[in-house]
């Protein structure tokens, strides 16, 4: 076996790809097309109840899952690109806003300065609380901005 060496190439051309190439968040963020988003009810409406018990069991959106079973199932791409208006928050602004929503009563898992589902959780129940559009889970400068504000 000392021999045999692996084959690589299919992991150097993914890694070249944007899913792999920024944060998934940020991948699944991206805009859709109006008949993907009635796709997408209609079948958030159907499984409804399996959704749910995702949600609460591991805290994963029923919108997120949708949109990763579309792109599974050889789904069209999204069709417009991530808003990049904003720069990428510093590992000290993560852990600023961790601690500033676990203050304010959002369970952020921890001040760890990583963007893990117990932070993204907690972004978007303040974002929806605070009626922040979007509530798309970012924890990015806008967010820290209006955490600063005291809001």
């Amino acid at each position: 076996m000392s021999a045999v060496n692996a084959d690589t190439t299919g992991l150097e051309v993914s890694r070249s790809r944007p899913e792999f190439t920024i944060q998934l968040w940020q991948y699944l963020n991206r805009a859709t097309s109006d008949w993907k988003i009635a796709a997408g009810r209609e079948k958030a409406q159907q499984y409804a109840q399996l959704l749910t018990h995702i949600e609460s069991d591991f805290g994963v959106e029923p919108s997120f899952m949708l949109h990763l079973g579309d792109r599974c199932v050889g789904g069209e791409p999204f069709v417009q690109q991530f808003p990049g208006s904003e720069r990428a928050p510093t590992l000290a602004e993560v852990q600023e806003i961790q601690r500033r929503l676990t203050a304010l009563g959002f369970d952020t898992g921890g001040a760890d300065g990583r963007i893990g589902t117990g932070t993204a959780i907690a972004v978007r129940n303040y974002q929806l609380k605070v009626d922040l559009e979007p509530a798309d889970r970012y924890a990015g400068i806008k967010l820290l901005a209006r955490l600063r504000q005291g809001a």
